[in-house]
């Protein structure tokens, strides 16, 4: 009898070390999506920016008054939001699937939502600073 209850602690100790290792590379491979979703966002961002900038400054000094500037920031903020939206609606896709495939596997889902904190923290945080930035350049 003894013996079996041995061998059942091993089994399930097996399955504990299997499901852990399930969870860390589900966890590596949305980690991963996550973290390339941002920086294809951080790089369209820059884009937005820079191409802003360039259409700032093709305009002659005495054309650039507050009626082009606010008609500038008008068009830009509308296609960094639209930009938000998509880079949202990929991100919560992605996340949607993390936090299904780890149900599927039988495991807590928290790691889910750590994910979307983050997620959220982070794009505030690149708000904040892209705020601040066109704020000193104006």
């Amino acid at each position: 009898a003894e013996e079996g209850r041995e061998g059942d602690a091993y089994q399930e100790y097996d399955q504990e070390a299997e499901i852990e290792n399930t969870r860390i590379e589900i966890e590596a491979r949305y980690l991963e999506a996550f973290e390339n979703i941002e920086v294809d966002a951080a790089a369209q961002i820059d884009g937005l920016i820079e191409e802003a900038k360039s259409e700032y400054f093709s305009m002659d000094e005495d054309d650039r008054d507050i009626t082009f500037k606010l008609s500038l920031a008008q068009k830009y903020l509308k296609e960094g939001n639209e930009l938000e939206e998509k880079v949202d609606d990929t991100f919560y896709t992605a996340l949607e699937s993390f936090r299904q495939e780890l149900l599927d596997a039988g495991i807590d889902d928290s790691a889910a939502d750590e994910a979307e904190t983050e997620y959220k923290a982070r794009k505030s945080e690149r708000r904040k600073e892209l705020l601040s930035k066109a704020m000193d350049n104006m």
